[in-house]
């Protein structure tokens, strides 16, 4: 039967720790920084694509396509897919627009992404799948 593994503490003791977890959730909020910076640039490009289209009086399908075009942009800068792009800059727009407090508090690293996600899914109205049938 194998030896039980007893864990040690680490070398340098508890200060050494300290130190370890600082650099960790320093770290953890700069990422949460960067990551809130990355969802107002993307808000950002949706802002203007639809500014664009505003001034020009288009359709709903062109001002579709003058996002889209801005999301391929970003696409190949980022070696993403247009699509995904597109997605982020939508999600983008409604953090920004909708949910200001929650991007501040994720900006200053007090909520994480999956947080951040889970309040703007529970707080989206899902679109209906299937038009409801009316039967008589």
């Amino acid at each position: 039967m194998p030896d039980r593994i007893v864990p040690t503490a680490p070398k340098g003791g508890p200060a050494a720790l300290t130190a370890v977890l600082d650099d960790v959730l320093a770290t953890g909020a700069a990422l949460a920084a960067a990551d809130a910076a990355r969802t107002r640039a993307l808000a950002a490009a949706g802002h203007l694509a639809l500014d664009v289209m505003a001034d020009q009086r288009a359709t709903a399908r062109a001002a579709e396509l003058a996002l889209r075009e801005v999301a391929s942009e970003i696409a190949a800068a980022e070696n993403l897919s247009d699509r995904t792009v597109q997605t982020h800059i939508q999600r983008a727009m409604t953090l920004v627009d909708h949910y200001p407090h929650t991007l501040a508090a994720w900006e200053a690293g007090a909520l994480t992404r999956a947080h951040v996600h889970a309040i703007v899914d529970i707080g989206t109205p899902s679109r209906p799948t299937r038009a409801p049938s009316s039967t008589c």
